[in-house]
């Protein structure tokens, strides 16, 4: 049993964060024989990560209940019937992970077939809160994610991780306002074996608020030895409209921002001034801000 555990991994180096808060477990079994039967159920409050400085989940609610088979002989666990809930994510995972002298073997897949747009809505922070149910929404959704190979020292599995929502809208009861023409397609991929050759790829994205157009598209890749980038935005936010879609509380907030901007180039060109081998062109403008 662990109970009320709390853990932080950050890894400077590789920009990668993991945050575990208050965590519980119970894992129970009859350990004879090479092969044996486990069950394991945790549940956590709060699990956030983040890869090169993108916040993946932010303080998001976890629960697992899964029976496995562990394989003495050969330090191996394959994962049977199980079920994980992300917040509303319902969900679950295929596959084996085997336990080498250094590091581990794997062949892990995400089991996605129960997740909507809805679902795949409450991971987005601040979001998920008591009237999350009452939320209105529409449109079509699909993630999935798979791990391949070995992680040690020197390598990491390759992975391959897909979300793609299409014609989706969502609105808070009692709000005049919502978000509608939500289409997003994002990939994290890599090949195995080095962090580095890992690639983000968000295809223009686009999306409107109350009315306001905004996309947004990225090209992210050598996160390691010399992040390279390639972003476009393009809109504008009306910030006072934004109570029209969020319940905001007390908060006033206005003011304008537009925006149409085009930036590629890479870390090094930044942190040792070549500004001249950046590419940047557009404008950004913001008018008459209050908060």
């Amino acid at each position: 049993e662990i109970n009320n555990l709390s853990v932080t991994y950050d890894d400077r180096d590789a920009n990668m964060f993991l945050g575990l808060e208050s965590f519980y477990a119970v894992c129970s079994g009859n350990l004879q024989g090479d092969v044996t039967a486990l069950k394991i159920e945790g549940s956590s409050p709060s699990l956030s990560y983040s890869m090169m400085g993108l916040p993946i989940m932010r303080n998001v609610a976890v629960k697992a209940d899964m029976d496995i088979e562990f394989d003495m002989a050969q330090s191996k666990i394959t994962f049977n019937d199980n079920s994980i809930n992300l917040n509303a994510v319902q969900t679950s995972i295929d596959g084996w992970l085997a336990m080498l002298e250094e590091g581990f073997d794997m062949d892990i897949r995400l089991n996605t077939e129960k997740v909507g747009f809805k679902e795949l809505l409450s991971l987005f922070p601040g979001l998920y809160t008591d009237e999350f149910a009452a939320i209105k929404t529409s449109g079509k959704a699909m993630l999935s994610a798979y791990a391949k190979g070995i992680f040690d020292e020197q390598n990491i599995p390759a992975f391959d991780a897909l979300l793609s929502v299409s014609e989706a809208y969502f609105q808070y009861p009692n709000l005049p306002a919502g978000i509608d023409n939500i289409n997003i397609v994002a990939n994290v991929t890599n090949p195995g074996g080095s962090i580095d050759a890992t690639v983000v790829k968000l295809q223009p994205c686009y999306l409107q608020m109350a009315g306001q157009a905004l996309s947004l598209a990225a090209n992210i890749s050598t996160p390691i030895s010399d992040l390279a980038f390639d972003i476009a935005v393009d809109g504008m936010i009306d910030f006072e409209k934004l109570g029209d879609v969020f319940p905001i509380g007390e908060s006033a907030i206005n003011g304008i921002m537009t925006a149409d901007l085009q930036l590629n180039g890479r870390a090094s060109y930044l942190l040792t001034g070549q500004m001249d081998k950046c590419n940047a062109s557009g404008n950004l403008q913001l008018k008459d801000f209050v908060y």
